[in-house]
């Protein structure tokens, strides 16, 4: 987790993009706009937002999701922090 954080904080604050490589299941989760299947997709990490820098659960990974096949699923999202662990475990995060 806290490598996770790690990477993103320091990509988004670097300022350059990064590949969120993400496997969306009932047991990993899924990002907005997915749910019910398995999917396998990239999305793109635009930065970082949070209020609480001492607490895992109040920060977020903002994303760029290109997609535009399913509703809610284009454009920028963000995700709690602590949900990316199982979303990028098996692939990971591609800078």
């Amino acid at each position: 987790m806290k490598r996770l954080v790690s990477l993103i904080l320091c990509l988004s604050f670097d300022g350059h993009p990064f590949i969120l490589d993400t496997h969306m299941s009932s047991e990993n989760g899924y990002l907005e706009g997915y749910s019910g299947s398995t999917w396998w997709h990239y999305v793109t990490g635009i930065g970082y937002s949070g209020y609480n820098l001492n607490s895992d659960n109040s920060k977020y990974g903002v994303y760029f999701d290109p997609y535009d096949g399913r509703v809610g699923t284009f454009g920028q999202h963000s995700l709690e922090l602590p949900k990316w662990v199982k979303l990028v475990s098996e692939r990971g995060i591609v800078w």
